[in-house]
């Protein structure tokens, strides 16, 4: 946590946006969980999660998005949750992290789209990801629980997410700033 706010400095980083340019687009999709009943959290673990989802996320904007006004174009992209639109037990660090991002999304939309720059978000859903798949070790009846409120009646591929992320980025939603994509097959939707 501590060398966020020093991102920039770091020479691989340089190095790469000397070599390539400064990107278009820029996707945060680095997360982290920590499942634990709440009163079992310590401030530690749930700064931890935090840490990752937000402020390096912050940090990484940061140095990108100067150079996207200046352009007059780009994207950010940040990777959520349907945690932020339905209450899940063991999970209240990433659920918090995630709600944070969508006060970035909302406020940084209003803050850069008089410049071009576009911020939107995807909410995925269960996801066969290596951190899904891990929350489900030794807890059947959760992941049971799960599929059983996916209309879909599936977990989703990453795959699914990458399209939508292909979308926010590109052209085709030239006109989309402040967004939530859920993808999440019905999930959020209830019953």
């Amino acid at each position: 946590a501590q060398d966020i706010a020093e991102i920039g400095s770091i020479p691989a980083f340089a190095e790469k946006v000397r070599a390539i340019g400064q990107p278009t687009c820029l996707v945060h999709n680095a997360g982290v969980n920590c499942k634990k009943p709440f009163v079992e959290l310590t401030d530690q673990e749930f700064m931890g999660v935090f840490d990752v989802h937000v402020r390096g996320s912050i940090a990484i904007t940061k140095e990108f998005v100067p150079a996207m006004l200046e352009r007059g174009g780009g994207s950010i992209l940040w990777v959520s949750s349907m945690a932020t639109v339905m209450g899940l037990p063991l999970v209240t660090s990433y659920s918090v992290a995630k709600c944070a991002m969508h006060g970035a999304v909302l406020n940084m939309s209003a803050e850069f789209a008089p410049g071009g720059v576009r911020v939107n978000a995807i909410l995925p859903g269960w996801i066969e990801s290596a951190m899904a798949l891990n929350s489900f070790k030794g807890d059947e009846p959760r992941r049971q629980k799960v599929l059983g409120r996916t209309p879909m009646g599936r977990m989703g591929k990453t795959e699914e997410v990458g399209h939508t992320a292909v979308y926010l980025c590109s052209p085709a939603a030239s006109f989309l700033t402040g967004a939530f994509l859920t993808v999440d097959g019905g999930a959020s939707i209830g019953f």
